[in-house]
């Protein structure tokens, strides 16, 4: 009895564990305080074994009753849910991926003695047979609701199947008639049934057609990035800012730009930064983003990396009063430009001023920022460069260079929607970079519908850009759509190495396979189509072809943090976050945590049946100074795990625990 009390406990604290009022809530810390180390969510032979070890005559009777007081309110407010909360995106990447793990667990010697009692041949024989299936609907799940039905419905068993699959290989006993695999198979005939019926329709064929025609949803094979941003208008603002980082006070003095979200300040900033005019007057160059969350000790890095191509091995063990004094070294006698992009506060300039020293020879600082006021009025050279919207002729001209490059003739299609463009992009860059993203991969044809449907909201130019956002994300193919909400698992402003990311986006299933190519020239291809859809930014190109770095837009990565949860993809987690307080999905596929703390780990038992993917990341050194080895004891059934950026070091031996982990980094 008192077992199966505590089995009925760890389901809704695993399946609903926020549902709860606070009279609730209270009684399930105690229960977890009890009975913290035994309810576990891998194992319930683990649970029998610590019963046993508990004096149960002090605890018995009090948790019977908050068990009961649990149960009648669950009834009530949590009914129970006839599926996974699975991911909305990448469907037919995580099937290819499971059939493989599924071929893996049943050809090795492991996973026959695991799974010898089970037939999990005939479940793969009948999944190969839905992913057939899936192919023929592939990009039709939002245009009809019977096709999305049957789209969530084979992805929704394909989660299941992964979840037995996992609790078999774990030794997790599941008392669940859904979770058999008698009832899987009943239910995947069921589904198989239906979506024959409607791939053999004519009403199918006829929207396969209509939506091939509006969309390219294939990567452009061997499509390159334009690397540099096209910038149309403010060229009195650049001529201004150069003269003045050319000309004028002999002391360091700051030039600040400032202006809305997507307005083109670091577009501007980049074309001063890079003008040959500059680059031939100032010794030192150095290119820092700072954005909201920063820490002094990377930004000291950073601007050092700039200015010194190659660094002694003892600047990387360096503390923060050191690189200050390693960074003002290197500028000290030279003529000197910092750029600090991305500014929130003005204490950003206050931890970093002392590394700038003034020579007297006509050093500058440029600051962008969407804040007036975070530039020092002693410091500044010129008032603030308050940058302005685009003219009508100004917002033409970029859609016009984003779209048909060199051409100086549009074609009338394009021309035709001229004066509704002007009218919707409100004079934001951003909005006409990613409008133009959007038309580049429709058919022409089709221009003036999806302009007029954008234009009739009366909001603001922000929300506009967010609007035309979510509809070029709402055209992306959908092996493109994983690879983008990616972006929200990792910290603001951040750069990204593209073999990294890559390598990431492969481990965690989004990069479908190509006969010949390997699955790294697959993910390059998304990457590039996404670069040429002005969803990323090349930040770094490689000296002979290809993209080195990429970054994205802050709005974009807004959105894509948004998206990612509201999809069901990824859950970000920042220090500052309560994770136990989290009213998240019952069942969080990929957590990414950035600047981790013990509570967030040790809450990881609530969350870890449907963990497959753990990313964590640290700013400073001190982020992660405590004993992490126990967390390997919670997420066995990760598959991706990101220790790259915590700075952990010894190599944590317990790694070994993990299940099937497909890619580790320390």
């Amino acid at each position: 009895m008192f077992y199966e009390g505590l089995d009925s406990l760890r389901n809704i604290l695993k399946e609903k564990p926020k549902e709860f009022d606070e009279k609730v809530r209270d009684p399930t810390r105690v229960v977890k305080c009890y009975g913290g180390d035994f309810i576990s969510p891998l194992s319930l032979n683990a649970i029998k074994d610590a019963i046993q070890a508990k004096d149960m005559d002090i605890v018995c009777s009090e948790l019977f009753e908050i068990i009961k007081l649990i149960d009648a309110v669950i009834t009530e407010k949590c009914p129970e849910s006839s599926s996974f909360n699975f991911p909305k995106t990448n469907g037919l990447g995580f099937v290819d991926s499971l059939l493989e793990k599924m071929m893996d667990v049943t050809s090795s010697e492991a996973g026959s003695i695991a799974l010898i009692d089970h037939p999990i041949q005939k479940v793969q024989e009948e999944l190969v047979c839905l992913r057939s299936l899936l192919r023929k609907i592939v990009g039709l799940q939002n245009e009809d609701e019977e096709v999305q039905s049957i789209w969530n419905r084979i992805v929704g068993v394909a989660y299941r199947i992964e979840f037995l699959i996992d609790s078999l290989i774990t030794g997790n006993i599941i008392d669940s008639s859904s979770m058999s695999i008698h009832s899987i198979l009943e239910e995947m005939n069921i589904i198989k049934a239906a979506a024959l019926k409607i791939c053999d329709s004519e009403r199918l064929g006829g929207k396969v057609k209509e939506v091939t025609k509006r969309f390219d949803h294939m990567p452009q094979e061997g499509s390159k990035p334009i690397v540099n941003d096209v910038v149309v208008g403010f060229e009195d603002e650049t001529a201004s800012i150069i003269n003045g980082l050319r000309h004028g006070s002999c002391q360091v003095k700051i030039v600040s730009v400032v202006g809305m979200p997507g307005q083109g300040k670091t577009t501007l900033a980049r074309k001063v930064y890079n003008s040959s005019s500059v680059t031939s007057y100032f010794h030192k160059r150095a290119w820092c983003t700072v954005s909201q969350v920063y820490h002094k000790r990377n930004l000291l890095f950073e601007i050092l990396t700039c200015i010194e191509s190659k660094l002694p091995e003892d600047v990387f063990k360096m503390g923060e009063e050191d690189l200050a004094l390693e960074v003002k070294r290197h500028l000290l006698k030279n003529r000197y430009l910092i750029v600090l992009d991305d500014v929130w506060d003005i204490d950003a300039w206050n931890g970093l001023e002392a590394s700038f020293p003034d020579a007297r020879n006509g050093s500058r600082v440029i600051l962008t920022s969407r804040l007036r006021g975070v530039a020092p009025q002693d410091k500044l050279d010129h008032e603030p460069y308050s940058l302005r919207q685009l003219t009508p002729n100004e917002t033409w001209d970029l859609l016009k260079l984003k779209l048909y490059p060199g051409q100086d003739l549009a074609p009338p299609e394009l021309r035709e929607i001229r004066q509704v463009v002007m009218e919707m992009c409100q004079g934001l860059p951003l909005t006409v970079v990613i409008l133009a993203g959007i038309l580049s991969r429709m058919d022409r044809y089709g221009w003036k519908e999806a302009v007029e449907g954008l234009s009739s909201r009366n909001v603001s130019s922000t929300e506009q850009c967010t609007a035309t956002l979510e509809l070029s994300y709402k055209h992306l193919p959908d092996t493109l759509k994983a690879c983008f909400l990616y972006f929200g698992a990792f910290p603001e402003d951040r750069e990204h190495n593209t073999k990294r990311l890559i390598s990431l986006w492969v481990a965690e299933g989004f990069v479908q396979k190509t006969h010949p190519k390997r699955s790294e020239d697959v993910g390059n291809d998304y990457l590039m189509e996404l670069i040429s859809r002005s969803l990323v930014i090349v930040s770094k190109p490689r000296s002979i072809d290809g993209v080195k770095a990429c970054r994205i837009h802050d709005l974009l990565y807004e959105f894509c943090v948004t998206k990612a949860k509201e999809e069901k993809l990824l859950q970000q987690v920042r220090r500052y976050d309560d994770l136990s307080a989290f009213t998240v999905p019952c069942y969080p596929r990929r957590l990414c945590i950035i600047d981790s703390k013990l509570e967030h780990f040790d809450n990881l038992r609530l969350f870890s049946p449907a963990i497959r993917s753990l990313l964590l990341f640290s700013h400073n050194e001190d982020s992660i100074s405590f004993d992490l080895r126990f967390i390997f004891h919670i997420i066995k059934l990760v598959r991706v795990l990101d220790l790259s950026q915590t700075g952990l070091d010894p190599f944590p031996r317990e790694v070994e625990l993990l299940v099937h982990c497909a890619t580790w980094r320390f």
